[in-house]
């Protein structure tokens, strides 16, 4: 009897965090899209407003909710990286989608597959097409990642879309990141990694332990720290990727 609440109070704890996480997440996907809005110059300016007693109160109202948030923030984005961790622990394929996509707002094609292991960082701005992610990927969708029908990402490969500015005082990021997209058909190996700012052409291929600094040539092959390309891949690519070619994925 006791195994058995605890393991209902253990279930009803966890549905909270996931809510807690879904909660956050729509309002980190609002946010940062109004971020990416402004970063691009298409925001419309606010018309200005008098100033009046009952917007003076507002304005009160909306500091002390800012430095709620303030405060709140660094521990819920943990939570939601925690939670990314844990839900790529869970053996399932099917159930890791079904969180990825509905408590965290991740977008992904019904049938793509991502194998367990992974972080994901805002997943909330990353949006994969029919693809295969391998087991231990580490997704940093900060910036934004987009990976378009038939991308294939070996174990253990690294994507990130923010950076540190290594002269910078204070070690500030200064705008050093930017969304990373791959084109359909690239295939990135083992434990190779995609620096901010990077755009994979069609078929383009990243070699095992490669590092992708500038952006890859379609159907060329690179290797290397930095990646240079070394020769060319096959243009006439015909294989299409996603669970209708596989039923055995399980973790």
């Amino acid at each position: 009897m006791i195994v058995f609440i605890f393991f209902i109070v253990l279930f009803f704890y966890i549905l909270f965090l996931l809510l807690i996480c879904r909660v956050y997440a729509g309002y980190r996907k609002k946010k940062d899209a109004k971020r990416f809005l402004t970063e691009n110059n298409m925001v419309i300016k606010n018309t200005e407003q008098d100033i009046t007693q009952p917007y003076l109160q507002k304005s009160i109202i909306k500091t002390w909710l800012s430095k709620i948030r303030s405060i709140s923030e660094p521990y819920l984005y943990g939570l939601v990286r925690y939670m990314s961790i844990w839900i790529g622990k869970v053996p399932s394929h099917r159930i890791r989608k079904f969180l990825l996509r509905n408590c965290l707002l991740m977008k992904i094609h019904p049938e793509a597959i991502i194998y367990g292991g992974f972080e994901i960082r805002s997943p909330w701005n990353i949006k994969l097409g029919r693809v295969v992610i391998g087991v231990g990927a580490l997704l940093d969708g900060r910036n934004g990642i987009v990976m378009e029908d038939d991308v294939c990402l070996a174990q253990n490969v690294m994507i990130f879309t923010e950076q540190h500015d290594l002269n910078d005082e204070f070690f500030r990021c200064n705008d050093k990141g930017g969304m990373v997209n791959i084109k359909d058909h690239a295939w990135i190996s083992s434990r190779s990694t995609i620096l901010p700012r990077v755009t994979v052409g069609s078929g383009a291929v990243l070699a095992c332990g490669a590092i992708a600094t500038k952006d890859l040539e379609p159907y060329g092959v690179y290797a290397g720290i930095p990646a240079k390309k070394v020769s060319d891949r096959n243009n006439n690519l015909k294989y299409s990727l996603g669970k209708n070619n596989s039923f055995w994925h399980f973790y």
